[in-house]
């Protein structure tokens, strides 16, 4: 598929995309602003720099990217009651799954949630997440710019 511009690709895909220098898969994710929405690139791999590399970050609605097409694929809920770090994802009672990820460099908050069902950038979701952590990997279904 052809590049596009960042603002045409929903939030919660998958897409290609230039984050420091390097071409990396990364998962589409929107802020709501006032009258206006953040677009961001969550990179996932390569993560060069290790999981201080999967932070939010910030891309100009006409950015290109190209679209790949994939998912992250979760695995079970996994038992005991552990601190969630960078990299986790979340679970909350109700089945709501987040994505725990530093927040953008610009921002006065450490720590973003990227709802994975939405792409929609949240704060504060570990007191919402009784239900535990979920291993996750990302499945590649299409080699680039299929």
């Amino acid at each position: 598929m052809p590049p596009c511009p960042a603002c045409e690709i929903p939030a919660g895909h998958l897409v290609d995309a230039a984050v420091g220098g390097a071409v990396a898969v990364c998962l589409k994710a929107e802020r709501a602003g006032k009258g206006h929405v953040n677009h961001y690139l969550v990179p996932l791999e390569p993560l060069d720099g290790g999981l201080r590399a999967m932070r939010l970050v910030y891309i100009d609605p006409d950015s290109p990217v190209e679209r790949r097409a994939g998912a992250l694929i979760l695995g079970p809920l996994a038992e005991g009651a552990a601190e969630a770090q960078v990299g986790d994802v979340l679970v909350t009672e109700a089945g709501e799954a987040f994505l725990k990820v530093l927040d953008d460099e610009q921002s006065q908050r450490l720590w973003a949630y990227v709802d994975l069902a939405s792409g929609q950038v949240r704060r504060r979701r570990e007191r919402h997440a009784a239900a535990g952590l979920r291993a996750w990997r990302l499945e590649i279904t299409a080699p680039a710019g299929s």
